[in-house]
């Protein structure tokens, strides 16, 4: 019973907030947000946080002595199930139904094919 009047309270309270700035601690200042010209740490942390991929990485196993955990690709990202051949050349993806870009438009495969392009002719 006390659980659920905290609940309702905090939720209750939660949407009373004032808006806020988001701080993101970097470390430095980024040279570019471009995931296709971006070569360093700063940018690489800045572009993860910005754009989603097919793929997201999630933890898999208890951290290392340095506290590292190690991580696994798993399809919970812009595509809900990918397949691999079984000579591993080919990865097919399929995209989420409802993915859409912030105007709305919906994600397409040529939206990515666009994109590798581009990675390698920035």
């Amino acid at each position: 019973m006390l659980l659920a009047v905290i609940s309702v309270v905090w939720a209750i309270n939660l949407g009373t907030l004032p808006p806020a700035d988001f701080v993101f601690n970097n470390g430095t200042e980024v040279k570019t947000i471009d995931p296709a010209k971006a070569t360093g740490v700063p940018e690489g942390r800045v572009i993860n946080a910005l754009y989603e991929g097919l793929l997201r990485s999630v933890p898999d196993g208890e951290p290392d002595d340095l506290g590292r955990t190690p991580t696994k690709p798993k399809a919970v990202a812009m595509s809900d199930s990918y397949t691999v051949s079984e000579d591993g050349t080919v990865y097919n993806f399929h995209i989420r139904e409802n993915a859409t870009w912030t105007n709305g438009d919906p994600v397409t495969a040529e939206d990515f094919a666009w994109s590798w392009m581009r990675f390698l002719h920035p």
